[in-house]
């Protein structure tokens, strides 16, 4: 025997009704909870957009600093100089090249074949030195056969081992020298100073020349080398390229070794030429950099006397102020640096 299908419940609009109905208020609590949320919420902006909360202090770091700026270096010049023949002749060799340097102990030009010994001497030569000759020539003459290592030690006597020294010398250049050993004065260019550079080529190779006739115009002594900007030496030095030099107290360069290797640079030798500027950039800067300590601006405090204060650790600290750098104040504490500095100091330094 089948049993009976279970009939489905008979509807009835009023249970329905409120069914609905309470679904309804379900969600409208549901909806009043959201916007009440959201209303708490409303001036607050999600955590991503959130700025990050400032911080009272910043951490002190250090650095190595030179004070390194740019400046320029004003120049002053002395008379014009020549490379001078030695004898008349036709010029058979000339290695003559414009800002090239001129070396003692070399030869660069040969007249009549010849070759001829540039030689750099506090003076130049006015005689033949002839064996036993005495003088302030004989003693410029042997200084720079020291020099180039051709005597053990300078005279003022033309004696047998200067005379040596000199047949060395020549021999090793080709320059023919008389069996005594004397220093002919035609054999000789004399150069004002050794890399002394050159200017201008004056003549060319199969001119005639005489006596005296301009080879080369060299490169000017320097007689001056101040610094443009007003600064002084104040433990700085100024570098040239690859050169340093040390400043006098008033920010100039002085001395004639300093002023000699300064004319040899390139960029110098430019600003001499005829028509140059006069005026060459160097990197003005510490001869030994210091270790500073390196702090935001707005931590620092300036007073009207020029002292400076910055609250270290949370206690007011003096500073001497040494220089600045894309938003960087570099100082130097008196003591130990604290770890951090405040960023609102002025309550405290005042």
């Amino acid at each position: 025997m089948r049993n009976k299908e279970s009939a489905p419940p008979a509807y009835h609009p009023r249970r329905a009704g409120r069914v609905i109905i309470g679904a309804i208020v379900g969600v409208s609590i549901l909806a009043a909870g959201f916007l009440a949320g959201m209303a708490a919420n409303w001036n607050r902006p999600p955590s991503i957009l959130a700025p990050p909360p400032a911080s009272p202090v910043v951490a002190v770091s250090q650095r190595q600093y030179d004070d390194a700026q740019l400046v320029g270096l004003q120049l002053q010049t002395g008379p014009d100089r020549a490379l001078q023949s030695p004898r008349d002749g036709r010029l058979t060799s000339f290695g003559c090249v414009v800002g090239a340097l001129l070396h003692s102990g070399e030869s660069d030009a040969s007249i009549n074949g010849i070759p001829t010994v540039n030689l750099a001497t506090s003076h130049p030569l006015w005689r033949d030195i002839h064996p036993g000759a005495k003088g302030a020539d004989v003693t410029d003459v042997s200084r720079e056969l020291v020099r180039l290592g051709y005597l053990g030690s300078p005279t003022d006597t033309a004696d047998t081992s200067f005379r040596d020294a000199w047949t060395k010398l020549a021999k090793h250049l080709g320059v023919p020298v008389a069996t005594d050993g004397t220093v002919a004065l035609d054999s000789v260019i004399w150069l004002p100073e050794d890399g002394v550079g050159v200017l201008s080529c004056e003549i060319a190779v199969g001119d005639q020349v005489v006596v005296g006739k301009h080879l080369a115009q060299l490169v000017p002594t320097i007689t001056e080398a101040q610094l443009a900007s007003n600064l002084t030496a104040d433990s700085h030095v100024l570098v040239i390229g690859q050169d340093e030099f040390t400043l006098s107290s008033d920010g100039a360069i002085t001395g004639q070794a300093d002023l000699s290797r300064l004319a040899r640079l390139a960029d110098v030798q430019q600003a001499i030429e005829p028509g140059g500027t006069m005026q060459v950039v160097g990197t003005y800067k510490l001869a030994q950099p210091m270790l500073v300590d390196v702090v935001p601006p707005g931590s620092v405090v300036v007073h009207a006397d020029g002292t400076a204060c910055v609250v270290g650790d949370g206690v007011p600290r003096p500073v001497q102020i040494v220089g600045s750098q894309l938003g960087q104040t570099f100082v130097v504490f008196d003591g130990p640096a604290p770890q951090q500095v405040s960023l609102d100091p002025g309550s405290v330094c005042g």
